[in-house]
């Protein structure tokens, strides 16, 4: 008697088991359901939408002194130009392939968008999902869940905890661990971004670069931030917090279209006689004429 009730006891337990490790990866498939209907939400709104003009000021401490720099970005779908000031007035325009960029000294060059520049360039669709200004931190690169190792929700501390705020984590294909936390439903608003970048002894934590957006309390329909703080957490501690960035942006404006030649090396509104250098093949391919790049001086 008491074997059997042994018996029924062990296989109750079996079952409750075997229920219980049902519930935990329905869980567990259910949270990546969410945070994929999240991320995939955020890339489709910054992925389609009406062609914008957004200006703003980009200010970077250099030698205890802030360095400020204004700027206009023109998007479309995949597309942007930059143009910035004052002192020298750069150009970089972005045409979903080349990078083709001005440094409005004596430099024009064509290349790709890894081939990271001093000149102003950037993707505006990453506004808010990247750590710096910088033409190789695209929209798809700084996603980073299609390539990814894990992605899990993730635990929001207090202070920055709102309803319909998603904490999202993943680890990309560089050992990299991201976390994002983004409103849950359109246009999935992007409140906080971080990449932590782990020792390479694996103890501990190397440096977290960090960005938080604000943005416009009157465009709840607008995924364009109006201000980015961007700072270094050095070792992941925040009493060793460090300011990178502040990017004030004012609001933005729906263009109906964009001329086309502004995507081209028309757009880089070059002077007469500029030389100009495709950096992919090391060489110079020619000179502007005001119209069109040709062989020879004009």
């Amino acid at each position: 008697m008491i074997c059997a009730r042994r018996a029924v006891t062990a296989f109750a337990g079996v079952v409750l088991s075997m229920l219980f490790s049902v519930d935990i990866e329905a869980a567990d498939k259910a949270s990546a359901s969410e945070t994929l209907v999240v991320l995939k939400g955020l890339e489709n709104v910054r992925t389609h939408f009406k062609p914008f003009t957004v200006r703003g000021t980009a200010t970077r401490p250099v030698l205890g002194k802030d360095h400020k720099v204004e700027f206009r970005a023109d998007c479309e779908a995949m597309k942007y130009r930059i143009t910035s000031r004052p002192g020298l007035s750069t150009v970089s325009v972005y045409d979903g392939t080349r990078l083709l960029l001005y440094d409005g000294n004596n430099s024009a060059t064509i290349s790709t968008p890894d081939h990271r520049t001093s000149t102003l360039a950037f993707d505006p669709r990453s506004l808010g999902l990247a750590t710096g200004l910088y033409s190789d931190l695209l929209l798809e690169t700084n996603l980073a869940y299609r390539a990814a190792e894990d992605i899990v929700i993730a635990e929001i501390p207090v202070a920055r905890q709102q309803p319909g705020l998603v904490g999202i984590e993943l680890t990309d294909r560089f050992g990299q661990r991201i976390h994002f936390e983004i409103d849950d439903r359109a246009p999935y608003r992007l409140r906080y971004y971080s990449k932590t970048i782990p020792r390479t002894d694996g103890k501990g934590v190397f440096v977290k670069y960090v960005t938080e957006s604000e943005y416009w309390a009157d465009q709840p329909e607008s995924w364009i931030p109006r201000k980015l703080t961007m700072y270094t957490l050095e070792e992941g501690r925040a009493d060793r917090r460090r300011v990178d960035m502040i990017v004030d942006l004012e609001r933005p404006e729906s263009v109906a279209a964009f001329d086309p030649s502004i995507w081209t090396i028309s757009g880089l509104s070059l002077p007469f006689g500029q030389p100009v250098a495709d950096l992919r093949i090391r060489e110079r391919i020619g000179y502007w004429n005001g119209k069109e790049l040709v062989k020879d001086v004009p």
